[in-house]
């Protein structure tokens, strides 16, 4: 009998180990649920629309979305080009970039390295990080900013500018020279 019982006491012991066994690999399971995904899409093409009017068009060859509990970001990489439209779908400018995060949490898109917008006064912004807060329809750089207009182009820094770049401030204001000086084009 005290030899049935030690097994029956193994067997109850195996059994219990074997149960918790499954009850790690579904903890682990849960605990992978709450961590970060990470999905990538390639030649994507991204619509923003407000009241069912596309108002930009985002188009990159590689899309990586971090889904993180507290600030979720796509990244946008291998260059980013971007049309902004007015209400009637009528285009009012033009950004390129060679990548652009979008933190979901706070409604910015950080757009690095190469920024340039071109805006239906034929005016050219070059930066190398401009923020684009999509609450308050700005868009503002720190950086070094350089603004083409006709032949003359304004250095600075500190830009704030709304969405479409069509009124724009240049706050610190480093120099203005001819444009053929830096031998630059439209």
């Amino acid at each position: 009998m005290i030899f049935n019982k030690n097994i029956l006491i193994l067997l109850s012991s195996l059994l219990a180990f074997a149960s918790c066994e499954n009850s790690i690999e579904e903890l682990q399971r849960v605990k992978a649920m709450n961590e970060p995904g990470i999905e990538t899409a390639e030649n994507v093409e991204v619509l923003y629309s407000d009241s069912a009017v596309v108002r930009v068009n985002i188009k990159a060859p590689k899309m990586t979305y971090k889904n993180t509990l507290d600030n979720p970001e796509r990244i946008f990489s291998g260059g980013v080009k971007m049309n902004f439209f007015d209400a009637l779908r009528q285009p009012t400018s033009y950004l390129v970039a060679e990548s652009a995060t979008r933190y979901e949490s706070t409604g910015k898109v950080v757009l690095r390295k190469g920024v340039k917008i071109w805006n239906q006064k034929n005016e050219r912004l070059e930066t190398e990080e401009l923020v684009w807060d999509e609450l308050s329809e700005r868009a503002y750089s720190k950086a070094f900013v350089k603004i083409f207009q006709g032949d003359e182009v304004l250095m600075g820094y500190d830009l704030v500018s709304n969405m479409d770049f069509s009124e724009w401030e240049l706050k610190r204001v480093s120099g203005i020279v001819k444009a053929s000086e830096l031998g630059a084009t439209q």
